[in-house]
């Protein structure tokens, strides 16, 4: 099925994407993000908003009608969605395509990422950010962009972010020991291996990626298709670079689907998610990266599987005088 998206005629470079479902407290900072961007190219901005009932859909609209040239949007309607595309009133290179589905896409599993193919298809690169987080640095789209198009051994650009609890409203930086140790950097390069092993870099919120090496056909079956297929795809054809630059916040709150989780909960998604991945895709790299979610997964259960755990692990070192977690055990590894 061909999905049609009214375009203005614009030449867009990048295209942000933005799920969201009932973040009518958060989705404004999100949006205000995005309309902050200070760029030299044209962007647009997919809002796809899964049928809230939180009265977000509203709080968009309202956005819209404050910040956007409503008298020359472009507007219709479809089976799945009520589209509307209108540029910012100021910043020129800001346009949003805001999509607000009439039913809930997530609850019956149905994607929604096909509805924004036809924009996909005129840009080069996608940014992604969810509607309760949001971007902090108006240099952030360019910076990346710039990175990327300099560099096209380079599939996936991210940088530095915060967490804002919200709970109690506190900020704090999530930790890069590269930058700690070498303050100077403004970047540095890092492969599949290191992302998914050593330190995962690549938050949904500080990601641009590369387009033309994106393929949406790639476990489009998977049950659990999360963030992981997409990076685990794009980083065997190249490389990622981490900018130094604080670019955005990533909001720890209860109301996210993963959040409201207990640790055993998640533990267990984590596994059900890799466990699926390593027998779509049964490579020696994966079937490893699932057996560790196992493990950890079996630790949150029990004592006995925590004293497993690290009785693996102290055996492993012994054999190879490597912790699980240390990156090298993974040279002779295939992906």
């Amino acid at each position: 099925m061909e999905y049609q998206v009214p375009i203005l005629k614009q030449n867009y470079k990048v295209l942000v994407r933005c799920f969201t479902f009932n973040q009518s407290k958060y989705i404004e900072d999100a949006l205000n993000g995005f309309v902050m961007q200070k760029t030299n190219f044209p962007f647009i901005c997919a809002i796809v908003d899964d049928c809230s009932t939180d009265g977000e859909q509203d709080v968009i609209k309202s956005y819209l009608n404050t910040e956007f040239n409503m008298e020359s949007a472009e507007s219709y309607e479809t089976d799945y969605a009520n589209i509307i595309v209108a540029v910012h009133k100021t910043n020129v290179n800001c346009s949003f395509a805001v999509f607000f589905l009439k039913y809930n896409h997530y609850s019956i599993k149905k994607t929604k990422s096909p509805y924004l193919q036809p924009i996909r298809d005129v840009c080069s690169y996608e940014a992604m950010c969810e509607g309760d987080d949001y971007w902090t640095y108006p240099l952030k789209l360019q910076t990346q962009v710039d990175f990327l198009d300099s560099h096209e051994d380079v599939v996936v650009s991210c940088h530095q972010y915060s967490f804002l609890y919200e709970n109690d409203k506190t900020i704090t930086t999530y930790p890069y020991k590269y930058f700690e140790q070498n303050p100077q950097e403004e970047f540095f390069l890092f492969n599949l291996k290191y992302n998914f092993f050593l330190n995962w870099k690549t938050k949904t919120l500080t990601c641009v990626i590369r387009i033309s090496k994106l393929d949406p056909d790639f476990c489009k079956n998977a049950r659990y298709h999360r963030d992981v297929h997409v990076m685990y795809d794009l980083l065997r054809k190249g490389n990622g670079v981490c900018h130094s630059f604080l670019g955005g916040v990533y909001r720890k709150n209860q109301g996210g689907i993963f959040g409201s989780l207990n640790p055993i909960e998640q533990a267990k998604k984590n596994y059900e998610v890799y466990k699926e991945f390593a027998e779509l895709e049964p490579t020696p790299f994966l079937k490893r990266l699932a057996n560790e979610y196992k493990l950890r997964y079996k630790a949150k259960l029990s004592i006995f599987g925590k004293i497993r755990l690290k009785v693996h692990d102290s055996f492993y070192y012994l054999r190879t005088g490597r912790h699980l977690g240390d990156l090298p055990f993974l040279d002779n590894d295939k992906y």
